[in-house]
């Protein structure tokens, strides 16, 4: 994909920017490796009942997808350094108004109901719903701590596994975790010792999201988002 050069180029110069890349890029390598996930399990499954030559198909993509997953996963590797830091989006949403006093005009309709597969890079979320229960929220890392409060009624023994599963974890630091001091921006998920690094960009907790979703098995056209503000049009 992109030289080594156009990486570090686009972090000078377009930290935003390479930070969109590095979520979409995450959220693939995700999904590819849930798919190769569930076409082992068939296969597995076929093998069970003796429909070998039907298992050893799927078993066989599997495998040609894991060599794609590879490739994605040393992209990633190339996007990713120790210093590197996600971009913050509640802090430069605060900016964004503290800049624009007429930052009004960018206002939405609270109504619009979004998915969970768009772009909110600039955008200020007003609430989400999840199975049919609306949260209002003041940013995004509320959105995500809600988000979390909610699955840990639903049952807490799972959100408390995160901490173990390298999916729900950066390759520099935890983004679920007991030790707090091993975190940037943490915070405590209420009535649980465990707390959530917040310190992303809006696409980013997204992506995390829809990876707990998943997990939970809950489906993701069960979980809408509402925005208060869409400040893209100021960095066209």
């Amino acid at each position: 994909m992109f030289s080594a050069e156009i990486i570090q180029f686009l972090r000078n110069h377009f930290p935003v920017h390479l930070s969109e890349v590095r979520a979409a890029v995450d959220l693939l390598v995700y999904s590819v490796d849930d798919a190769i996930e569930a076409i082992i399990k068939k296969g597995n499954a076929l093998s069970t009942n003796k429909e070998l030559q039907e298992a050893i198909i799927f078993l066989e993509k599997a495998g040609e997808m894991e060599i794609a997953l590879k490739t994605l996963q040393n992209y990633m590797n190339q996007i990713e350094t120790e210093d590197d830091s996600p971009i913050f989006e509640d802090e430069i949403l605060d900016n964004i108004e503290k800049q624009n006093p007429n930052y009004d005009e960018y206002s939405t309709d609270r109504t619009t109901a979004y998915t969970l597969f768009e772009n909110y890079t600039y955008k200020r979320p007003h609430a989400f719903e999840m199975i049919n229960q609306t949260v209002n929220v003041r940013d995004w890392k509320d959105m995500l701590m809600e988000t979390c409060k909610k699955l840990t009624k639903i049952n807490k023994d799972l959100i408390l596994r995160f901490p173990d599963d390298p999916k729900f974890n950066g390759k520099k630091i935890s983004y679920f975790s007991d030790k707090p001091e091993t975190m940037r921006s943490p915070r405590r998920i209420e009535t649980l010792d465990l707390f959530v690094e917040t310190n992303f960009s809006a696409n980013h907790i997204r992506n995390l999201i829809i990876k707990m979703l998943n997990h939970y098995g809950i489906p993701l056209s069960e979980y809408k988002i509402y925005l208060r503000a869409d400040y893209s049009p100021l960095h066209k």
